[in-house]
């Protein structure tokens, strides 16, 4: 899809759901502290969001979680400063983590502990803090990648579907945040860590949430349940 098509989109989600709420292009503008004109023409696609802030601004105003907005707007990722959470997370990406896992002596956490772990980066896809996501993830990645490889054989597999989880989330958040070739990097990681699991192509309800194939393919396009939680 092309930066127009993109911005066209959006245009059509921040029309719509002011309309949903009941205000005029006046009172949204007056809202977010915008001019007229500038929202008619966001509206129109004629002139694009290049703020995360500014999105998040009329996320609030309209009432919807900043990831609606941001499924149709990953334009904003292609401002001149780069975000810091897109960047974070792509470093995370960039780790030779299976092969630390096989040479380097890590002790891992617990199960149990890395489960919290995991839930906790599902809060944070879900309330759009990628910024604490990508700090969270380039300890628990590491973690889990020795884990799926050093704790008992009984425990791999769930240990696995952990390690694919939390790759699903970093993917989420990318393309949340209109990174779209690296969410597919991250999408084809979980499901790496899911075949190795044993399980590639379901999920185990009230374990680590881990989703189904074609949720994988849906992660670049809709925000995806946190673990455990029921569809």
């Amino acid at each position: 899809m092309t930066t127009s098509s993109y911005q066209q989109a959006l245009g059509r989600k921040i029309a719509a759901e002011r309309r949903r709420r009941g205000l005029s292009q006046p009172e949204l503008a007056r809202v977010i502290d915008r001019s007229v004109a500038w929202v008619s023409q966001v509206e129109r696609g004629v002139r694009k969001v290049d703020r995360m802030s500014v999105l998040e601004s009329l996320a609030d105003a309209l009432e919807v979680p900043l990831a609606e907005l941001a499924a149709e707007a990953p334009v904003v990722a292609a401002v001149t400063e780069e975000l810091p959470a897109a960047r974070g997370l792509r470093l995370v990406l960039s780790g030779a983590y299976s092969l630390s896992g096989m040479l380097v002596d890590r002790r891992p956490p617990a199960i149990t502990t890395l489960r919290d772990q995991v839930r906790e980066g599902w809060d944070l896809v879900h309330a759009a803090k990628y910024a604490e996501l990508s700090e969270l993830l380039r300890s628990l990645v590491p973690d889990l990648e020795s884990a799926a490889r050093r704790v008992p054989a009984i425990r791999r597999a769930e240990a696995s579907e952990l390690l694919a989880t939390a790759y699903q989330a970093c993917s989420a958040a990318l393309a949340k945040l209109g990174e779209p070739e690296a969410a597919w990097i991250a999408a084809d990681r979980a499901m790496d860590a899911a075949e190795r699991a044993g399980n590639p192509c379901s999920s185990r309800p009230g374990r680590s949430g881990l989703c189904s194939c074609s949720s994988l393919r849906a992660t670049m396009t809709r925000p995806m349940r946190r673990p455990g939680e029921p569809p």
